[in-house]
């Protein structure tokens, strides 16, 4: 009886460590060096770092973060359930885009034009463009992935004589992005 006893209290222990492992969730990650952990009331599937100088902005709904007040470059992460399993990412890629067009009419795909790359060690696809916002030309870089049944979308948005200013900071942040 005594061994019965001890062995329930063991597995106890045991489940009690792995609960509270697998609850932490993300406030496990370590934050990068120089940089500081997105702030969000949602319980995010992803860990998503800015660098310190970087501004979050809690008023849009969404994850997002903007460089200044005087240069409003800024990034986000959306993210949507995926509606059917069956479609591939490329898929999805070339609906958003067909999207984009519709939505700007002067809308320019970069030469470089759909790339594969990773987002949080996740097959994604990166792509750039142009197009103009009230009179202002403006340049975008998204990088969509599809993991865990939703569709992740990080945007970066800069007037485009800025744009390049801000592309190593851009690159940390795709860098230490991850899921949980």
């Amino acid at each position: 009886m005594k061994n019965k006893f001890i062995k329930c209290v063991a597995l106890l222990f045991v489940l009690a460590f792995a609960l509270a492992s697998v609850s932490c969730g993300s406030q496990d990650a370590e934050v990068p060096e120089g940089m500081k952990r997105i702030e969000s009331t949602d319980k995010l599937r992803f860990d998503f770092f800015l660098p310190e100088t970087w501004v979050q902005d809690l008023s849009t709904g969404v994850v997002s973060a903007y460089y200044g007040l005087k240069d409003m470059s800024n990034v986000s992460v959306s993210t949507f359930s995926v509606d059917d399993y069956e479609k591939t990412l490329g898929t999805y890629v070339d609906e958003y885009i067909d999207g984009l067009k519709t939505t700007f009419s002067d809308f320019e795909l970069t030469e470089d034009g759909i790339r594969d790359t990773l987002l949080g060690k996740t097959a994604a696809k990166k792509f750039e463009y142009t197009a103009k916002l009230t009179e202002n030309e403006y340049k975008f870089m998204q990088v969509i992935t599809v993991y865990s049944g939703y569709m992740y979308i990080f945007t970066y948005t800069s007037q485009a004589a800025a744009y390049d200013s801000h592309l190593e900071d851009v690159q940390l942040m795709l860098d230490n992005f991850s899921f949980n």
